[in-house]
């Protein structure tokens, strides 16, 4: 279909990755995976911050949908991996817009405690929307099958409502969980899901070992590595957690079954490391 003039709207604005903490010293991405990412906001979706591969052509790129910790909407707070992900193909929407790291993280807004999945949801409707609006740069260039929502913190619990969603392929919880079962909540999940949490350490660890306890209607990973809350998410390309993460959304959005074996059976990866403590239940 040729793009009708009076559906075109206007361009996206390019952001730096010097707003990502940490990475003023950097004139290229530190990423490394096959793509050159980049970063930018789209006037088609304000208030939010997207990743992408700078060359969208090649395979249909799957779908990210990430929410922030402590609902902040600082869009460029966990940039480190979400830069990571978009150079191995996905096209990754953070809430919130770019914030300058030496800016209060809160200074643009916090998501309500009632929000839920709700702004996950509804950018879910846009991005499917722009995979098949002429105009647009995604243009039937994105796998709209494919779709995860994550987050970390409260952006774990806002992804954990937005699974519900039946667009969506997988989610990932990580430094997260209910604060008090909700079968409502668990009965509602669809797809595999993983969670990754900091240890005994992380404050969120038994929230994540009751969903655990209480969620028995789909696939489920969890593994714990004992960093605390915080994690590794602020070192380059996310750490640790940003590759686990990565891994997981390969196996899941990619089907990429090399990935897989940091999940998938009694010697995986993470099941024989000495950093992670694994469980698993429908998982083989």
């Amino acid at each position: 279909m040729a793009c009708n003039p009076a559906d075109k709207t206007p361009d996206p604005t390019p952001v730096a990755i010097s707003m990502i903490m940490g990475y003023s010293q950097y004139t290229t991405p530190p990423t490394t995976g096959p793509f050159m990412p980049v970063i930018e906001t789209d006037p088609g979706l304000p208030n939010w911050t997207v990743y992408r591969p700078s060359d969208l052509g090649g395979r249909p790129h799957p779908i990210l949908v990430w929410a922030e910790g402590g609902c902040l909407q600082d869009g460029t707070l966990y940039g480190q991996y979400l830069l990571q992900a978009a150079s191995f193909g996905f096209v990754a929407i953070a809430d919130g817009v770019p914030t300058d790291p030496s800016a209060d993280p809160g200074s643009n807004g916090i998501r309500g405690s009632g929000a839920g999945g709700a702004p996950q949801t509804m950018t879910i409707d846009w991005i499917t929307a722009e995979n098949e609006r002429a105009c647009s740069q995604y243009y039937h260039k994105l796998n709209v099958e494919k779709i995860a929502v994550s987050g970390q913190s409260c952006g774990g619990i806002m992804s954990l409502s937005a699974a519900a969603d039946k667009r969506v392929t997988t989610a990932i919880i990580n430094n997260s969980g209910l604060f008090s079962p909700d079968q409502t909540v668990y009965s509602a999940l669809h797809t595999p899901i993983a969670y990754f949490i900091g240890g005994s350490s992380d404050i969120a660890y038994n929230n994540a070992e009751s969903d655990y306890m209480n969620i028995n209607n789909v696939p489920l990973f969890n593994g714990n590595d004992d960093v605390g809350h915080g994690a590794t998410w602020g070192d380059v390309n996310g750490g640790e957690f940003g590759r686990v993460n990565i891994g997981w959304l390969q196996w899941q959005l990619m089907d990429d079954m090399t990935a897989a074996k940091m999940f998938v059976g009694p010697s995986c990866e993470l099941c024989t490391s000495t950093v992670w403590t694994v469980k698993k239940k429908m998982i083989p």
